[in-house]
């Protein structure tokens, strides 16, 4: 159990560090006594210490090993009543042999409700690369392909050269108003508007993310655009237009941050396009409830359902201690779920097992798992097809590649180091090949080799008109 109150709060610190270390390897043998004591098989020790005066921790690593050690990045999970979230801060820090050094200070977001902290680094021998250019490599001029003039439309637009993502440079305040987290669909149309007065309509998806510095909050929100198939339950008409597409956008999907890039969360949004609507008995905004999916759209994991003393019920999401998430995966290697990959095209319907569906669902414990339920319902793909219809196009003429545009928006253009790493995660993200960042699965893997997302070639996706001014503004 977490401790509650503020007595509880400000002992965070120890048990952060007795527990959530536990699963940590520790180091070699160090040369300070600071902190917990190392033992042999790696290069960092990482340690917390609760803050003095208020709820938190300090986040400290020592580097025990005889050679520099660079520290990339750090990640923060979250965990709020049913929420995760991931932040992850990229650094770039260097511990000579010995050196302790405090990294982050972690407080809560809102101490009054319960949580806790669960945390881990990256890190490699020598000087950090990750986190900035070297001499050898640095990174290549961005192309300014279009720049709004007209009041109140001030921005420019800037294309990396190596066709991963473009960088929509607007003003501050336009900048602070979208870290607010609550999008409307006119804000990030007027986003997505701009990208395509500049590139053709070759897209199925377009991404938008604030920078890391930028982000005052964490989520992501999906806006279908077009019913992407017929036979999921779908609803509404063709928004292509409205967005900037010329009718083959299917949605635009919008994160806080860039850092959500490394996540869950594209995978989540990219399966909005799809689903959830077809599943009877959930309310929740396209996810899977307490249905028992167990996938990106969250749910619990089929096979965990037990009944329990007076009529309630328990599951939970994999391995995981507690509670299954309602909207979203709590594991980080979680894939895309058979009901999820028919929805996506991806999967004939007779490869989809029957979920069981609880009727009148709540929670009783959501920490435990427990939750009450009028009846279990089992569905079968044959209930979806004959209440909803077959899927149109269905398995296997769906199409099985989609791609995708990475529109980075910022208050100042994105220097070097940033848009190496923006690169470096694109591709991370995309690659028919098992992700580099292990905490999580990249689109190919998570539709186990059955699809693809691309996200290169912008370069070539210019409209002609924006190669034409980008070639004069070079030219002057």
């Amino acid at each position: 159990m977490v401790p509650e109150g503020r007595q509880g709060r400000r002992a965070l610190g120890v048990w952060a560090a007795l527990v959530l270390l536990a699963g940590i390897v520790a180091c070699t043998a160090g040369q300070t006594q600071r902190g917990p004591p190392a033992s042999p098989g790696q290069m960092v020790t990482g340690f917390t210490e609760r803050l003095p005066d208020r709820p938190g921790f300090e986040v400290f690593l020592r580097n025990n090993a005889e050679h520099r050690v660079s520290i990339t990045s750090i990640s923060i999970f979250d965990c709020v009543n049913l929420a995760v979230w991931c932040r992850t801060r990229e650094l770039d820090v260097v511990l000579e042999p010995g050196q302790v050094r405090r990294m982050v200070v972690v407080e809560p977001e809102d101490p009054i409700q319960r949580w806790n902290y669960r945390w881990r680094w990256t890190h490699e021998r020598g000087v950090a690369a990750r986190a900035r250019p070297s001499a050898g490599q640095p990174a290549p001029a961005p192309i300014l392909v279009d720049e709004g003039t007209e009041p109140g439309e001030e921005y420019l637009l800037y294309l990396d050269p190596r066709g991963r993502f473009v960088n929509l440079v607007i003003h501050p305040q336009g900048v602070a108003e979208l870290g607010q987290g609550d999008w409307s669909a006119e804000q990030v149309a007027n986003l997505t508007r701009i990208f395509y007065r500049s590139f053709q309509d070759d897209f199925d998806f377009v991404l938008l993310a604030l920078a890391d510095r930028e982000a005052g909050s964490d989520g992501g929100r999906a806006y279908r655009t077009s019913r992407a198939a017929e036979g999921l339950g779908l609803s509404g008409g063709d928004r292509t237009e409205f967005f900037g597409s010329r009718g083959r956008l299917r949605a635009a999907l919008m994160h806080s941050s860039h850092a959500g890039l490394n996540g869950h969360l594209p995978l989540h949004e990219v399966a909005h396009t799809w689903g959830q609507y077809i599943l009877p008995g959930t309310d929740l905004r396209g996810h899977w409830g307490f249905a028992g999916v167990g996938g990106l759209l969250g749910g619990w994991d089929p096979g965990t359902l037990e009944a329990v003393e007076g009529g309630l019920w328990t599951a939970r999401e994999g391995d995981w201690p507690g509670p299954f998430n309602l909207s979203g995966p709590r594991r980080t290697l979680r894939p895309f779920a058979p009901l999820e990959l028919y929805l996506m095209g991806l999967l004939p319907a007779d490869s989809v097992p029957p979920v069981e569906v609880p009727r009148d669902a709540e929670w009783v414990n959501f920490r435990e798992g427990t939750f009450r339920a009028s009846a279990i319902d089992t569905v079968t793909a044959a209930d979806l097809v004959a209440e909803h219809g077959p899927r149109i196009p269905a398995y296997p003429e769906a199409p099985t590649t989609f791609r995708g545009a990475y529109v980075v928006v910022s208050s100042a253009p994105l220097d070097g180091a940033t848009r190496n790493r923006i690169d470096e995660d694109v591709e991370d993200l995309t690659r028919t090949a098992s992700r580099k960042h292990r905490w999580y699965l990249n689109f190919w893997e998570a539709t186990d080799g059955r699809g693809r997302l691309v996200m290169d070639g912008l370069t070539d996706a210019l409209l002609p008109s924006a190669t034409q001014e980008s070639r004069e503004r070079d030219q002057g």
